[in-house]
């Protein structure tokens, strides 16, 4: 994939969206940087489905105990992740959250579409069709925002409040 960049101007901070860098391995992954913040974006929320429909395919024990210790991998990843956008969205209005998510939307239903292209077999082979695989792909996505926005607005960027912030 060749290096491309967006970039746009938003509260005097610039946002930049890069691709084709770092992580070359995950079809969909991107550098979002706002201001001084970076952000690895991998599409790890699609992982989730992947990996268990990979499980759930394989009758290798080693295969399958691969893909459970990346599941529990990706939780962790996750996690972090909501915590990292949520507090780079905070200083930002809430017309700028709602443009922020739609975007973030619009990168993940792309990537959501190529992933069942690329990897159908896996998930036909799971006994998963591609309603199944969007609903439950969907559901991670919804999540995870749910878990971005819960970030962005606890306690007003207060550090005395970062325990709220924790997802385990």
């Amino acid at each position: 994939m060749n290096h491309q960049a967006v970039s746009h101007v938003i509260n005097g901070r610039t946002l930049i969206i890069e691709t084709g860098e770092i992580a070359k391995q995950a079809n969909g992954s991107a550098i979002v940087r706002y201001g001084d913040t970076m952000v690895l974006v991998t599409a790890e929320v699609l992982a989730i489905p992947f990996y268990q429909a990979l499980r759930d395919a394989t009758r290798s024990r080693l295969l399958r105990s691969i893909c459970v210790r990346i599941l529990c991998d990706e939780a962790a990843h996750l996690n972090y992740q909501a915590l990292t956008l949520g507090l780079a969205r905070r200083p930002l209005r809430k017309s700028v959250h709602a443009i922020w998510s739609l975007g973030h939307s619009m990168l993940f239903n792309g990537t959501a579409l190529l992933l069942w292209l690329q990897h159908r077999g896996v998930f036909r082979a799971a006994g998963r069709d591609f309603r199944r695989f969007w609903i439950d792909s969907r559901r991670g996505f919804d999540r995870l925002q749910s878990r971005i926005r819960q970030v962005s607005l606890v306690g007003g960027g207060r550090p005395d409040r970062i325990d709220e912030l924790r997802f385990d």
